[in-house]
């Protein structure tokens, strides 16, 4: 992740307080539950501020290594659903 250089603006966005988003280049997206319980959240990618064409875009997560179905909604952005144990990080890898 440090190769593709932390931006500090995520262009993506979490629906759970305590999941919280990190972007690293525009194909890494970090979620962190920062909470105390397990968290169920969705984590939507603007794609087009990425200037990223979503036809044939997929999407794997990398502790798990599963290739992730998310939701393209009518704007174009990308949502996508998951789960997190306390303290727990996930990364979702855009590969187009």
């Amino acid at each position: 992740l440090a190769i593709l250089g932390w931006q500090p603006i995520t262009l993506a966005s979490t629906d759970h307080a305590d999941v919280w988003v990190e972007r690293f280049g525009d194909e890494a997206f970090s979620v962190h539950n920062w909470g105390d319980m397990p968290a169920s959240f969705t984590l939507t990618i603007d794609l087009p501020a990425l200037n990223i064409d979503p036809e044939g875009i997929s999407v794997r997560e990398s502790v798990s290594g599963e290739i992730i179905t998310g939701n393209l909604l009518p704007d174009g952005k990308l949502q996508i659903t998951g789960q997190l144990d306390p303290s727990r990080t996930a990364v979702y890898w855009l590969n187009q």
